[in-house]
């Protein structure tokens, strides 16, 4: 007996005029600021438009093509993902003025961005050389393009906290410690926000582990009182 059939396969009369409807009408959505709209299933509806496209592209091989491209490029877009949505907005070949006018300003922007965030120029941990973040905020401040920035700046930051932690090979580096304290600064706006605080409430945690383990094997009384101190930040 095979497998159940995907929600996905099961779309098989789906036309791709509701699939490109959903994506529209939520294609102003603040996705740095707000949770990732979902679809009737309670999926990221940007994921699973890219899923039910696919496979719509799948039943109707070279149909429509410009508009499946167009659509995944901004749901790669939303996703913060721009290298993707640049790679697939280069596939719109379209004789529609107005569509092939949006492609090329979508190009245009993308690429302007990256320069600010560049993939090809990556250092140590995958990371640019020099941040250029504030600089991009600055720059695409009340634009269109403003919430991917912040996406994109948000993710580097998040990185470059990951990189000083592994860096120094100690979970609880004083140094990890305020770079998600500044995370929780600057990005306090963000939809990711309670992901920095349960890093940083992990972090204390670890201390509390440390200074347990001073405590319990080195018969030091202070050892205690700063693991509960650790603690209470932790919760």
């Amino acid at each position: 007996m095979g497998q159940p059939p995907t929600p996905v396969e099961n779309r098989d009369f789906e036309t791709l005029n509701s699939i490109v409807s959903e994506v529209l009408f939520e294609k102003g959505t603040d996705t740095y600021r707000l949770p990732m709209p979902t679809d009737a299933e309670g999926k990221n509806l940007f994921h699973s438009a890219i899923e039910r496209l696919e496979a719509w592209r799948q039943r109707n091989p070279g149909s429509s093509e410009d508009i499946v491209y167009y659509t995944e490029g901004l749901c790669y877009e939303k996703l913060g993902q721009p290298m993707n949505a640049l790679e697939t907005y280069r596939l719109v070949k379209t004789t529609d003025a107005d569509l092939q006018k949006t492609v090329e300003e979508k190009i245009s922007g993308l690429e302007d961005i990256l320069n600010y965030f560049p993939p090809d120029q990556m250092g140590v941990g995958g990371l640019p050389p020099r941040d250029q973040s504030e600089e991009a905020i600055e720059a695409y401040k009340g634009t269109e393009w403003e919430p991917l920035v912040w996406i994109l700046a948000e993710n580097e930051a998040v990185n470059r906290a990951l990189e000083e932690r592994d860096s120094t090979g100690q979970v609880a580096s004083t140094a990890y410690k305020e770079a998600l304290e500044a995370l929780i600064v600057r990005f306090s706006d963000s939809a990711r926000i309670y992901e920095h605080w349960m890093r940083l409430g992990l972090y204390y945690e670890n201390v509390a582990r440390e200074w347990i383990t001073v405590g319990e094997y080195g018969n030091n009384p202070k050892a205690w009182e700063l693991a509960d101190k650790a603690l209470q930040k932790a919760s």
